[in-house]
């Protein structure tokens, strides 16, 4: 509690990077296993780059860079997300909000489950109102549109790692202790 905003944020920027890597040296694996194993092979894939994506788990360059809630969310254990997006999603009236629930309570039942999947799905839906409101004034030149993709990064960043510490913490008590 003593340490000044900008240390704290780099402590959880820190904190949540660190633990991010490990989930995503987990999915790599398992993919390249599935892929070692013939799993991951798509025959019907019709882009050659794409042949071998069929277990593919995360996309660490979509979530490392993403300028959106829903690019971030999507690159995030993607079998998953697609079975949400089209058991819950797409036939629960498009509501993020549900699909999030859903997805919590996949989970588990901790508080910090809920908390982040409430708080993501909130940001959806904020990203989605902000972006298209704010886009436009942005298309003007090449470096305004640049300058809007790299706020874009760096805010959506902020707020991921932010959030990922209510998963991580699971608990309350801890999730507002860090989160004031």
């Amino acid at each position: 509690p003593d340490l000044s905003f900008p240390r704290r944020l780099l402590n959880i920027t820190i904190f949540a990077s660190i633990i991010r890597c490990q989930y995503y040296f987990t999915f790599i694996i398992a993919d390249g296993i599935c892929n070692a194993g013939g799993l991951g092979y798509d025959s019907l894939a019709s882009d050659e780059s794409k042949r071998w994506s069929l277990t593919t788990m995360v996309d660490v360059y979509q979530i490392e860079l993403a300028t959106s809630a829903r690019e971030l969310i999507s690159g995030w254990n993607l079998p998953t997300m697609n079975w949400l997006r089209r058991l819950i999603y797409d036939r629960g009236n498009k509501s993020v909000l549900l699909t999030n629930m859903v997805s919590a309570m996949w989970h588990g039942y901790y508080p910090g489950y809920y908390l982040s999947f409430l708080v993501a799905g909130l940001g959806t839906l904020v990203g989605r109102k902000l972006r298209f409101i704010t886009q436009n004034a942005f298309d003007s030149s090449r470096v305004m549109k640049s300058s809007y993709t790299v706020l874009c990064i760096i805010v959506l960043s902020l707020m991921r790692d932010f959030n990922f510490i209510s998963f991580q913490l699971m608990f309350l008590e801890d999730i507002f202790f860090i989160w004031k």
